[in-house]
């Protein structure tokens, strides 16, 4: 049977795991692991390959990251391939060190991907381990890195960063028993997990189109501009109440808002929060909120 083409667009993310051929030990020590993390930062820099999370174990590898124009594909082949000939040279071996196929699941859902980010900074407790060594959790514990792209997730928490390492602080120690308990990585994905926070959007009849109808009407912006225009100040602030109305509705996720709006998931991310840390626009979002949920 032909096997199914994994989904492509730009943009999409992907919770990745490359297994060692028969599940054996493909890093065995600290030398390996390095190896391997330096050839994810080259294909990372060579394809626009954004990763925002990692943990290397040794007989399997998890990656959380987003593509841009080249496919997911062509990326793992560059890494999986260039570190096979690092580890056969230096174990004096032939054949396969992976399994031939890698395993990708998309990531279409905010919420999820911050309890995917978890579950694989979990990973090493999980197997047995006492902390979260060769993952990327100490790059979110600093907000910095030069592989990780920590901005993207932290920027889901909070627009200020000091703020969204605190709530990942809190959030990494959330429910830790029930990621031990977990039986395989196939479980997790059978019960997506949510942050329980204020911020969770509710149901709403209300459609899209009416809400941009109200903030062009309240902020005296044309709606052409405010789906458009990226520079005007004026615009910017309504097209971030825009988002922040339309995902506390439940009308539209951020990354369908992606698909409407001349924005990147970032810019998304960014718009909302600024909506959701500044109390002037935010009063401003709810009460555009309640006049249409009373419409």
């Amino acid at each position: 049977m032909a096997r199914q083409s994994r989904i492509h667009y730009a943009g999409a993310l992907y919770h990745i795991i490359a297994r060692g051929n028969n599940r054996e030990v493909v890093f065995h020590d600290g030398v390996d692991k390095s190896k391997y993390l330096a050839l994810v930062e080259r294909y990372k820099q060579k394809y626009q390959f954004h990763l925002y999370a990692y943990a290397i174990m040794d007989n399997h590898v998890h990656l959380l990251g987003g593509v841009a124009d080249e496919p997911l594909s062509k990326i793992m082949q560059g890494i999986q391939q260039s570190y096979t000939q690092y580890y056969n040279r230096k174990y004096d071996r032939v054949g396969h060190v992976f399994e031939q196929r890698y395993k990708a699941k998309l990531c279409n859902s905010d919420q999820y991907l911050v309890s995917l980010l978890r579950y694989i900074h979990q990973n090493p407790i999980k197997a047995g381990t006492s902390q979260p060594w060769w993952t990327s959790h100490l790059a979110y514990q600093t907000g910095n890195s030069s592989i990780v792209d920590t901005e993207f997730i932290l920027s889901m928490l909070s627009n200020n960063k000091t703020k969204a390492i605190e709530k990942y602080m809190e959030y990494m120690e959330v429910e830790q028993s029930e990621i031990q308990q977990a039986e395989t990585f196939e479980h997790i994905y059978s019960k997506p997990e949510t942050i329980e926070t204020s911020e969770a959007p509710e149901a709403s009849s209300v459609t899209f189109n009416e809400i941009l109808a109200t903030v062009a009407s309240v902020s005296e912006i044309n709606k052409e501009q405010i789906m458009q225009e990226r520079h005007d100040r004026r615009v910017v602030a309504a097209r971030n109440i825009l988002i922040y109305v339309a995902v506390r509705m439940g009308v539209m996720t951020k990354t369908e808002l992606t698909k409407v709006l001349p924005l990147s998931m970032s810019g998304i991310i960014r718009g909302y929060n600024k909506v959701a840390d500044r109390d002037e626009l935010k009063c401003l979002a709810e009460k555009i909120s309640n006049n249409l949920c009373e419409v």
